[in-house]
């Protein structure tokens, strides 16, 4: 936690340099701040020692803007200077009572990160039947919000399987999640990382994309939303899927099932499970079984992209 810098021991202080021209403040502090390597055109990393100098270089008076960009880190500043707010609460944080660790990564619309914790426990800990149970995780909706949450497996013989087919760890998928709605793909925000030290056990708060998987809606044509045009809607995938492949991400899980249609007929792609990010000249969608050393393939994002046009999406109705 940063130290709030306005102590009495500096009112004084601060009242008689803010006295002096607020330009020549300005103009001071910018030359400290770039003695730290920290100005709008640049982007460091600033631990407590740096703040601590700063703050004392300064006498305490810094313009609020400012000092958040000093205590934010690269990511941070990104977002702050293209005025996304999302990712500026991303240090962890400790609930001590309840042994609890977590990191808010998004906007919380959702209430006060302890009272969403408490949820998600209580959701968890109850007889609620998760949405889904996969090899990863468990996937519970939050009633009365818009969010749910995954609870990360911890399952020696799951995990094992998981690295056995090239499944990402948690961390992996999410961070590719995250260049994937950097890149402009529709994709669940992540909103939390809780993580109990009690048990061990690890959960995801995500937003919620209300509305139908494209299997749901192939089933029951009743689940699209109104307004609802396949056209627009193919066209839109068509474009997510080549703006996540010449960014180098490739999802390799382009399944009906991974494909949501939210309440404005948008495609929303989701699970990053087994994507990669493929370096220049490698195959994107090889991967070595680890247990036989068999080299074995993913599916091809542009196959499925093709197969789902050829075969699937004229089951939909062209309107609603």
């Amino acid at each position: 936690m940063y130290k709030n810098i306005d102590t009495p021991n500096t009112i004084e202080k601060k009242k008689s340099f803010v006295e002096k021209t607020i330009e020549s403040a300005k103009e001071k502090i910018n030359q400290i701040l770039a003695k730290f390597g920290v100005l709008k055109t640049k982007t460091k990393e600033v631990g407590q020692k740096e703040i601590s100098k700063i703050e004392k270089e300064t006498m305490g008076v810094i313009d609020n803007n400012l000092l958040n960009e000093v205590k934010l880190g690269k990511e941070e500043i990104a977002n702050k200077e293209a005025g996304k707010t999302d990712l500026i609460n991303k240090g962890e944080k400790e609930i001590k009572e309840i042994g609890i660790k977590y990191k808010v990564l998004g906007s919380l619309e959702q209430g006060d990160p302890r009272s969403i914790i408490e949820e998600v426990l209580e959701i968890a800990n109850g007889p609620t039947i998760p949405l889904g149970d996969g090899t990863t995780a468990k996937v519970y909706r939050v009633e009365g919000k818009k969010c749910c949450f995954k609870e990360i497996t911890n399952d020696p013989d799951k995990l094992r399987e998981m690295k056995r087919l090239g499944v990402n760890t948690i961390d992996i998928e999410l961070e590719i999640q995250r260049m994937a709605v950097e890149c402009g793909v529709r994709s669940p925000k992540t909103l939390m990382d809780i993580n109990d030290e009690n048990t061990g056990r690890r959960f995801i708060l995500m937003e919620t994309i209300e509305g139908p998987t494209l299997e749901e809606a192939l089933i029951d044509n009743s689940k699209l939303p109104q307004g609802f045009d396949l056209e627009f809607f193919t066209v839109k995938l068509t474009e997510m899927v080549e703006k996540l492949n010449k960014n180098g991400i490739y999802h390799r899980d382009l399944f009906e099932r991974n494909i949501m249609i939210n309440k404005d007929g948008h495609p929303v792609i989701i699970d990053y499970g087994l994507s990669k990010i493929a370096k220049e000249g490698e195959d994107p969608y090889s991967f070595i079984d680890s247990e036989t050393g068999e080299e074995l393939s993913h599916f091809n994002d542009s196959d499925r992209l093709r197969y789902m046009k050829n075969y699937v999406l004229d089951k939909l109705p062209k309107k609603i």
